[in-house]
């Protein structure tokens, strides 16, 4: 196939790696619109483990406002992993506390015998 020689994500999906499909499908109408050795060089990087520079290849395709959508999709993305880690760190928090609490009862039970 020629570099003009364009895939549909049907086409796509089934030469995709299964961990890869979840990328493509939401970088589609992006990666769709290249040619097939580009495509191909893209998903050589992902395989390769060369993420940066396979995320740049698509943010340089974005329009201004898909990038701007993409940035306040991590930005928001970056929000709910600090408010998850947040609410993980004050459980575990609480539960040190309540140890120490019984620890505490235990050495003042302990000295008053």
């Amino acid at each position: 196939m020629s570099e003009e020689t364009r895939l549909s994500l049907d086409d796509l999906l089934p030469q995709i790696p299964e961990a890869l499909r979840p990328l493509v499908v939401q970088y589609a109408p992006i990666l769709l619109a290249m040619g097939q050795d580009e495509l191909f060089a893209w998903v050589t990087r992902l395989l390769n483990g060369d993420y940066e520079a396979a995320y740049r290849t698509i943010l340089e395709r974005m329009t201004n406002t898909e990038a701007l959508e993409e940035g306040e999709r991590l930005a928001n993305s970056w929000k709910e992993a600090n408010k998850r880690e947040a609410e993980r760190r004050a459980f575990f928090k609480g539960i040190a506390l309540d140890a120490l609490k019984v620890l505490l009862a235990i050495l003042a039970a302990a000295v008053t015998l």
